[in-house]
């Protein structure tokens, strides 16, 4: 027979193992940090190699770097959102996210129009395409990639992820119980 004392430490053991997990988690993900930081270092050929009428890009390896520093602020929020809200709380910060990267697109298109289309030569008009996909890229200040990756891969989440499968007994008991909360009323 257990004492009250005694269920007070099974409380504390697992505080302890609660604490050392989230300890590791944040060492490993201090060290993905440190990884992806440390990524911006190497040397590519493709560094201001890709260059034409719609702009050079920085260091390849620098803005992928970047990047990955916004998917991994972007990461454990993704993971708490699938880990403990229900599937509709979990769809719908999918589709908000999806939709915040979008509209952030447009706002890049729109800019990137206005301030790069109007002024060029007709001719090199047809590589807007490329000036589009450049800006998007080298776009760092606002995560509009990891953002758009992080709503997507939420959003499929929220389909894969099983819902809770009520028995048929359960259900009946739930059914009586607000039927006689109903009549009670």
């Amino acid at each position: 027979m257990m004492h009250a004392g005694n269920t007070s430490s099974g409380s504390s053991q697992t505080r302890w193992v609660r604490l050392v997990v989230y300890c590791g988690l944040a060492c490993l993900w201090g060290l993905a940090a440190l990884s992806a930081v440390s990524f911006r270092d190497r040397t590519t050929e493709l560094d201001h190699q890709l260059c034409g009428v719609w702009g050079c890009s920085p260091p390849v390896a620098a803005v992928v770097s970047c990047h990955l520093v916004w998917g991994l602020i972007l990461l454990p929020l993704a993971i708490y959102v699938c880990a403990n809200f229900s599937i509709r709380i979990v769809r719908i910060t999918g589709m908000t996210t999806v939709c915040v990267a979008c509209c952030a697109i447009l706002v890049l298109v729109v800019y990137e129009y206005f301030h790069w289309y109007t002024f060029v030569q007709p001719a090199s008009r047809v590589y807007f395409g490329r000036r589009i996909a450049l800006s998007l890229f080298s776009q760092i200040d606002f995560p509009i990639i990891p953002l758009l990756l992080m709503g997507l891969g939420v959003w499929w989440v929220s389909f894969i992820r099983p819902t809770q499968v009520v028995s048929p007994a359960n259900h009946e008991r739930e059914h009586l119980r607000s039927s006689e909360e109903l009549a009670s009323s």
